[in-house]
């Protein structure tokens, strides 16, 4: 009897078909690469080079544009010296992306600026209302210096997120209402105490940027401006603030009777 004939096994090489999560997972990587790439090349003059590569690269739905987003967002608050740059990068690719479908039915579709939005949001509500160590950070840290790092890292995400806010304002991309609710709950009282250090910072940080505008604005943002300055003129006598941070409060007064020219 004839034996049958059997094909020669496998290479350890050959093709092998991919898994829908690791085809997701190589396009992630690969979208990774290339956004990242372009973002470490950044800077004020090379802003139009930038936005436009970043446009060119082919987004085939709602998720892998969150993923985008997510890596420019991150670097924004890494490298808070561009927030300018990084929003007006944010508003020129609120006109180049595509949008996708809602998720539920009669919802908004999702386009760049709405999901933008939507995480600029989920970062604030994510801060802190105390810069005491969670256990996490405990755990991680090999000294006491290296805790104090991880602390010092939270309040710089904190600081950027509102300096970009800030920015995301002034090019009407955020409105007025969101900026005020957003002001209204940092410098909210705790129970019988006033909000904690980090949180009059934020307030500071994204006043600094707007203050201007507001000033110049309708009556409702002038009456925003007059409310939040004479807040944190009755914070500043806090005692059981630092120094540091009745220091930051004063040269925030000293702008606003300045009309915003620093010295």
């Amino acid at each position: 009897r004839k034996a049958r004939a059997t094909l020669p096994a496998p290479s350890a090489h050959a093709y092998k078909p991919l898994k829908k999560g690791a085809v997701v997972q190589d396009r992630h990587e690969a979208l990774h690469r290339q956004v990242q790439s372009l973002l470490n090349k950044i800077a004020p003059d090379n802003l139009q080079v930038i936005c436009f590569k970043l446009a060119d690269i082919q987004i085939s739905n709602a998720e892998e544009l969150q993923f985008v987003i997510e890596i420019i967002f991150k670097k924004a608050l890494s490298e808070s010296h561009y927030c300018s740059t990084y929003a007006d990068m944010m508003t020129v690719l609120g006109h180049c992306y595509p949008e996708f479908p809602a998720e539920t039915e009669g919802g908004s579709p999702r386009s760049f600026t709405r999901m933008l939005l939507t995480t600029v949001q989920s970062e604030y509500e994510s801060f802190p209302k105390t810069l005491e160590p969670t256990p996490e950070m405990v755990a991680s840290a090999a000294s006491s210096e290296d805790l104090a790092t991880l602390v010092l890292q939270v309040k710089k995400k904190m600081l950027a997120n509102m300096k970009l806010m800030g920015h995301l304002f002034l090019r009407k991309l955020i409105s007025l209402k969101i900026v005020q609710s957003t002001v209204s709950a940092l410098l909210a009282p705790v129970g019988a105490h006033d909000p904690e250090e980090h949180l009059v910072e934020c307030v500071i940080e994204i006043m600094t940027c707007v203050g201007f505008t507001l000033e110049e604005s309708a009556a409702e943002g002038q009456q925003f401006l007059r409310l939040t300055t004479e807040r944190l003129r009755v914070l500043r006598a806090n005692k059981s603030y630092s120094t540091r941070c009745r220091l930051l409060i004063l040269d925030y007064l000293d702008l606003v009777e300045a009309k915003w020219k620093k010295k």
